[in-house]
């Protein structure tokens, strides 16, 4: 009678200890479940706040040299060349002037239509990279125009963000042109911003 109670006792104590082990494994689990969540949360916060930062960094640049009347939009002028200098940047950025007539789009870093803008004072420890798109015309006559013979032109300024460096967007940019896949398709993130108002000159 003594060694079966005593086998008894041994069988619960396994048990029982097997059964603590699993609720403390759960919880473990657990716990590395939501730290690995929240790890998540803050790396994705954390890449869209450089994107969106290279968005906003990009369009500030443009509006300034929006301001001195740099980009060419009236049908009596050819279009030129722009060259774009932002505060961060070491080297000019230089985008085509566009083709055709009205209306004029200036585009950096689309295609062959200039380039990259490099938005970041340390591309290789924090990597930021934009785009954008300067589009200038005229308002449609159905609109009501402004007195005294004067024409409304609308000014619109896209920018586009992203977390990478512009060595690292340009390969993207290549292989979704090439229809390849892209290295850092599932890690790139892109933010962006517009701006847009209307003037009224003779």
């Amino acid at each position: 009678m003594s060694y079966q109670k005593t086998t008894t006792q041994s069988g619960y104590v396994i048990l029982f200890s097997i059964l603590i082990t699993a609720i403390i494994l759960t919880i473990i689990i657990g716990i590395a479940n939501v730290s690995f969540r929240q790890h998540q949360f803050t790396t994705q916060v954390t890449q869209s706040t450089k994107a969106f930062y290279a968005a906003e960094t990009a369009l500030e640049c443009i509006q300034a040299i929006d301001n001195k009347g740099l980009f060419v939009y009236d049908i009596t002028q050819p279009p030129a060349d722009v060259v774009l200098f932002c505060d961060v940047n070491t080297t000019p950025i230089i985008v085509n002037a566009p083709a055709g007539s009205p209306p004029y789009v200036y585009e950096f870093g689309y295609g062959n239509n200039g380039s990259l803008i490099e938005v970041s004072p340390n591309p290789t420890d924090f990597p930021m990279c934009a785009r954008a798109r300067v589009t200038k015309y005229e308002v449609a006559p159905t609109q009501p125009n402004p007195p005294n013979g004067l024409t409304r032109y609308l000014h619109t300024i896209q920018s586009f963000g992203y977390n990478v460096s512009c060595a690292d967007l340009a390969t993207h940019l290549d292989a979704i042109t090439a229809n390849q896949p892209s290295p850092i398709a599932n890690r790139l993130v892109e933010r962006s911003l517009s701006y847009s108002y209307q003037s009224e000159e003779q």
